[in-house]
Formats: structure tokens, sequence, C-alpha cells
């Protein structure tokens, strides 16, 4: 196919070279609305999305620029004095693509053509001071045509957005299901969240039924199963939510289960000689829990890093619960005043 296509917009019968890369089909092409046309088309600049679309009509073509212009050119003045521009009531808005200069030209030839120009607006003038009536109004049919293109023209145009859209939407789901699947730590680990829990409602429900009462604390791994399945965790978000993140998560352990069992777990499931001798926190159907209950709170958005690093923490500090800090400082004063103090005289 050639590089240069000569076309002709069917709105105003205006011709114009136009690159290869500019057609959309057969019957219409896109058109820039500012900038040095001419050059936008040698170089075969790439259509934009905010270009026009055009009906048009292909004349022919050339690997040259030059040809194709100068054919362009000759076939405006051959068809410009016989052929008749299709009019339109002066009270329709129907779009006119902006008007192409003439290209690669020479000076004669343009000082030629602005005369001519120049004569047909006289000419016009003259013509409708002896003729005062108005233009005729087109036709029925002329009007459903224009009418049929245009909705051609805008369903064309509603096509490549949605095709846009698609191809937008197929780059971002990869990354999308990247992000939900990965893990706090680096590794080949399993996903944070299992596929072993659900929720127990739906949260698009139109009306939903919440239990406001929250269980006691579980005491076992048992129970702790139980009062998972059990509890609802809109009750249990209202009970535990906290300004800070770290302050909620440590009230939903308190709430969830006791000291003694919250010492069972860990975050990865190694103990204090990294050997694995503690219940994986991550693994468990709590974490899950957690993450619903977090969903009901103001930290709905908090990045999982931020929910990892405050569940290390928490579990990290299960010893200081029930006032196990302020008997460790207790201790300590007790055992500092145990021993004599020693004077130095000189």
């Amino acid at each position: 196919m050639p590089h240069y296509i000569c076309v002709r917009f069917q709105v105003d019968g205006r011709i114009v070279v136009v690159h290869e890369s500019w057609l959309v089909g057969e019957a219409h092409c896109r058109w820039p609305q500012s900038g040095n046309i001419e050059e936008m088309v040698k170089i075969g600049t790439k259509p934009k999305s905010e270009w026009g679309v055009w009906e048009i009509d292909i004349l022919g073509g050339d690997d040259e620029y030059e040809t194709c212009s100068r054919r362009a050119y000759s076939t405006q003045q051959s068809w410009g004095s016989h052929t008749k521009v299709q009019t339109y009531p002066e009270n329709k808005d129907i779009p006119i693509p902006p008007v192409p200069t003439p290209q690669n030209v020479s000076s004669a030839d343009r000082s030629l053509m602005e005369t001519e120009k120049d004569t047909a607006s006289t000419t016009s003038r003259a013509l409708l001071s002896h003729n005062p009536r108005k233009r005729k109004a087109p036709s029925d049919s002329e009007l459903k045509a224009t009418l049929k293109r245009l909705e051609q023209s805008i369903s064309l145009i509603n096509k490549n957005l949605s095709g846009r859209l698609k191809d937008i939407e197929d780059k971002l789901k990869p990354i999308l299901n990247d992000s939900s699947t990965t893990s706090f730590n680096s590794g080949n680990r399993s996903p944070l969240i299992t596929p072993s829990y659900s929720p127990k409602y739906d949260r698009n429900e139109k009306h939903e039924r919440h239990c406001h009462t929250v269980r006691s604390p579980a005491n076992t791994m048992e129970e702790l199963d139980e009062w998972l399945d059990a509890q609802d965790t809109y009750a249990v978000a209202k009970r535990v939510s906290n300004v800070q993140l770290r302050a909620t998560v440590r009230t939903f352990m308190k709430c969830v289960m006791t000291k003694a069992l919250a010492k069972q777990f860990s975050w990865s499931g190694f103990g204090s000689r990294r050997l694995k001798t503690k219940t994986s926190f991550r693994d468990h159907k709590v974490f899950n829990y957690l993450i619903d209950v977090l969903h009901d709170t103001p930290h709905r958005r908090a990045p999982q890093s931020e929910v990892a690093d405050s569940i290390k923490k928490v579990l990290m500090g299960v010893g200081d619960w029930d006032g196990g800090r302020t008997r460790k400082f207790a201790s300590a004063a007790a055992t500092s005043e145990s021993f004599p103090t020693i004077a130095f005289f000189p």
C-alpha cells in the first residue's frame, strides 16, 4: 500500500494528502486539529486519540509525497469547477475538519489558488445580492444520510475507546493479581490469604444482620476454632477499633485468645532458637479473620507490610499482658534494692 494517500472529505469536499497510518478502515481517516499538518504527514506522525475521525473517499496514492500532493492539488482544482459541495442549514451544528492548507505547492500555484478563492467569494456575494432568498434546506434523505454518517463516526469512536480501555484493563490485571497474592516477606511462600477460610457473611448484602455480642477469649486451639466460626466479625471490629493500627491488633488478640494461648503463636511458627516450636500465625485462619475485622475499621486500607509488622510486635509483647510489664519493673526494682550499697572513702 502507498505511504501517502489522496483522500476527499465527504463533509465538505476538500481533497488532502494523509499518511497511510491515518486511515481507519477504507471509509474513514484521522485528522489533527492543529500543528504543522504538512510536516506531520511527511514524517508519518502516529495518530493520537484526540484526533477527529472523518468520513472520506480514497482517490489514490503514491510512495512519494510530492507526487501525491501535486495530484491532490490538481484534482481539487478540477473537481472544484464542476462538483457541488454539499450544503447544510445555518442552524445545523455539523462538525467540519480543520481547513487543510495546500501541501508542497509552488508560490505561483499558491497565488493562483488565492486568486480563484477571491473570485469565487466575490461571485458568491454577487449572487446573494441579486438573489436575496435563503439557501434551500436539505431534503429529508440528505439529513438522514448525514445523521447516519455521524452515528457511524460516533460508533467507531466508542469502539476505539472500548478497545483502549480493554487494553489498559488487561495490562493492570496481572499487577493487581500479583499485589493480592504477594506475601509480606520475600521468598517462595504460599499466599497469605489461604482459601480454607471465607467470611461468614456477604458484604454486598443490602440488609445485613449482625450479632453485637462478643464471646469470651479462647483458652485452647479447639476453642479458638469454634470462636472464629461462630463469632461475627462486625461486632469484633466495633469492639477492637482504635486510632492506631498496632493498638487495634493488640486489642483484637486480647479479645480472641487468652495470654496463655497467645504465647503458642509466632508470626512464622519459629521459636527463640529458630525451631518450629510454635503455631504460625500467618498460616492460621485467625489471620484471615483479622483481615476481615480490619476491613470494618478505619485501617481497611493499611498496607500489608504495616499489618504484618504490627502483628509481629504484638506477638513479641504477649508477656506484658495482664500487668506483666508492671510486675517485671517491680521485680527489677526489688532486685536492685536487695544488694548493699558500697561506699568508698578517701
